[in-house]
């Protein structure tokens, strides 16, 4: 052995178990109790051994308008390496009118020269003219088997309507799944216009712009289509307890979806909006109530 882990807390996808694990040649040849010598060996006792974690949502050198996030493909890989990261799955960024195929190449160029760790990457749909199901079983043939698609436009002509929706469930079937940001833009359109109208332009107002009804319906519209479609979807950053039990309940009757949630909304609530630079908080969708965190709680540990 090169490298043998004594004594650790070992973390697999079903067990936790006291043991050990051996290492040759940069791979795990041996998990539980390993005899011998090695090269190097390391006392883990009182501790936690993972697997190399996988992040399936970043958003690395994220173009927004003129600037980009503030991590690149390399920093944001190597404080993932440092956290125990060790595979992530970032988008590619597909501009109106251009090929799936194109942005995938570009995404590709930009990463694979910078990425301390694996990889992998969802492609971001922007517009779907007619034909793109040709485009999909190219991407699905280059290793792409997820594709992110809005569920409400963000100005810049996206096609976001239930139509293009099913058509992209249909075309992914089970070989890929789809991946949601699951508000309703209508109901942001007018809560926004209210919110405006009164001169609230502040994170409150922008929280009231998007309650939870603006989530709950788009999740109940979203797993609707998946029933109809037959297709896989999950949705992103998830965080109110309504939307959480109808994906519960769509599950109970073999509808194939799933969900994430984020950090925000599993240790705030809306009592921040009243603290010193709330604004630095201002997500979509917003921090939601304490029953809200609550209930994503009790969705995580119910395994929903």
């Amino acid at each position: 052995m090169d490298l043998i882990v004594r004594n650790g807390t070992i973390i697999t996808g079903d067990q936790l178990f006291q043991g050990d694990i051996g290492v040759r040649n940069g791979k795990i040849v041996a998990v539980g109790e390993v005899s011998g010598t090695a090269a190097q060996e390391i006392d883990a006792e009182g501790m936690l051994v993972f697997p190399g974690l996988i992040d399936p949502h970043v958003h690395f050198k994220l173009p927004v308008r003129d600037v980009f996030s503030s991590d690149d493909f390399m920093t944001g890989s190597r404080a993932a390496l440092l956290g125990g990261i060790t595979t992530y799955l970032d988008f590619t960024n597909q501009p109106l009118g251009k090929p799936l195929a194109g942005s995938l190449r570009e995404r590709l160029d930009e990463v694979k020269e910078n990425s301390y760790s694996d990889f992998g990457l969802h492609a971001l749909i922007n517009d779907w003219p007619a034909g793109y199901e040709n485009e999909i079983e190219h991407m699905i043939s280059s290793g792409v088997t997820s594709f992110k698609f809005f569920m409400y436009s963000r100005g810049q002509g996206e096609k976001c309507d239930d139509g293009t929706l099913y058509r992209l469930l249909r075309a992914c079937g089970e070989r890929a799944l789809v991946i949601l940001h699951a508000e309703n833009g209508s109901l942001i359109n007018h809560f926004t216009e209210e919110q405006v109208s009164s001169g609230r332009l502040d994170v409150v107002g922008h929280a009231l712009a998007r309650p939870a009804m603006v989530e709950e319906e788009a999740v109940e519209r979203a797993v609707f289509w998946a029933g109809k479609s037959g297709g896989m979807i999950m949705i992103l950053h998830l965080s109110t307890a309504g939307a959480a039990s109808i994906i519960k309940k769509a599950r109970q009757r073999g509808i194939k979806v799933m969900a994430e949630t984020c950090p925000q909304y599993l240790v705030l609530d809306e009592s921040m909006y009243g603290k010193e630079n709330a604004y630095l908080h201002a997500t979509c969708p917003p921090v939601r109530t304490a029953s809200d965190r609550e209930g994503l709680w009790d969705a995580i540990a119910g395994g929903d």
